[in-house]
């Protein structure tokens, strides 16, 4: 099985890399830094060509703005990252 994880150098989203490969899961990262595909969700042209050219049996999102504060203090960006994009990766 093909997983993408999304948020994969995240808390959750490491362990849900550990496990997959565990089961031997083909796995492919995607993070702000440091993953397979390094990229801002919020760029959805980005975010779709990659979903696109991984062609994962499984999408997996990790990825969130966990902070109340930042939130609060931002309520456009925690729109971008909370729900525009995971309403962008239903669509694809």
């Amino acid at each position: 099985m093909k997983l993408a994880i999304i948020g994969s150098t995240g808390m959750l989203g490491q362990a849900l890399v550990s496990e997959a490969r565990k089961h031997s899961c083909q796995v492919t990262g995607i993070a702000r830094s440091s993953a397979d595909y390094c990229l801002d969700i919020t760029d959805n042209e980005k975010l779709k060509m990659v979903l696109d050219s991984i062609k994962a049996d499984v999408v997996v999102n990790c990825a969130a703005l966990t902070s109340l504060a930042v939130c609060e203090n931002d309520p456009g960006r925690a729109y971008l990252v909370n729900a525009r994009a995971v309403a962008l990766m239903a669509e694809i």
